[in-house]
């Protein structure tokens, strides 16, 4: 997609994932197109859980602006309703406690009004602190976010999982809106074998034309550097 290139050995591997299913022990995210879709599956299965909710808001520091700019490209809520057993995603990296961003677990408690998630790939439990987000501008910090590093992962929209890789997802492409939407879903996913594949329509696999221009001067440009 990247080079333009898609040819009917594309279209065949992707059909083969067309409506496959995940094992039921799996616990895979799904990925959507539109946020009403998110919001209503997230919620949906919070509420199925028969236990204690909590609440944690968003911390901010600097002017209402800036401090929106930033919100708008942090991938942590505003604010987050947690209950314990409920699916979650992390959304910023720590090599020390073993996560990265688009890593998946499980609440399974609380310390010190900390939640404690184990992690899904290692199993590890890690008590999530909160983490911050800067917004500098010529080396000055005009605005800061402060947050759990987690989001509910039931279900995500495909442009709030730009950055994260993930092991499995449902892609649903069926509503893709605008070129590139494809690309950025599908490669969140480290293998074919990961995509499970809901729908898909013409738009999904498009791409604007200034992305290959684009992409061919980054390429260009990496070459260069590489032959330093």
């Amino acid at each position: 997609m990247r080079a333009n290139d898609i040819n009917q050995a594309h279209f065949d591997a992707l059909s083969e994932r067309l409506g496959a299913q995940p094992l039921a022990s799996e616990s895979v995210t799904r990925l959507y197109s539109h946020n009403q879709d998110v919001e209503q599956i997230n919620s949906e299965h919070l509420s199925n859980i028969q236990s204690d909710s909590r609440t944690f808001v968003m911390e901010t520091y600097g002017v209402q602006a800036k401090v929106d700019q930033l919100t708008k490209s942090v991938l942590a809520p505003e604010i987050l309703e947690l209950k314990v057993g409920a699916e979650v995603m992390f959304v910023a990296n720590n090599f020390s406690d073993g996560y990265v961003n688009g890593s998946r677990g499980k609440v399974i408690g609380y310390k010190d009004d900390l939640p404690q998630v184990e992690l899904q790939s290692s199993g590890r439990i890690v008590k999530v602190d909160k983490h911050s987000w800067a917004l500098e501008e010529d080396g000055k910090e005009k605005a800061r976010v402060t947050q759990l590093p987690l989001r509910l992962a039931w279900a995500i929209t495909i442009h709030k999982s730009q950055g994260m890789s993930l092991d499995s997802a449902e892609i649903d492409l069926s509503r893709a809106f605008t070129p590139g939407m494809g690309y950025v879903a599908l490669s969140r996913v480290r293998s074919l074998d990961g995509v499970y594949l809901k729908g898909i329509n013409n738009t999904a696999l498009q791409m604007h034309p200034d992305i290959f221009e684009f992409d061919a001067v980054i390429r260009q440009a990496s070459e260069e550097v590489s032959n330093v």
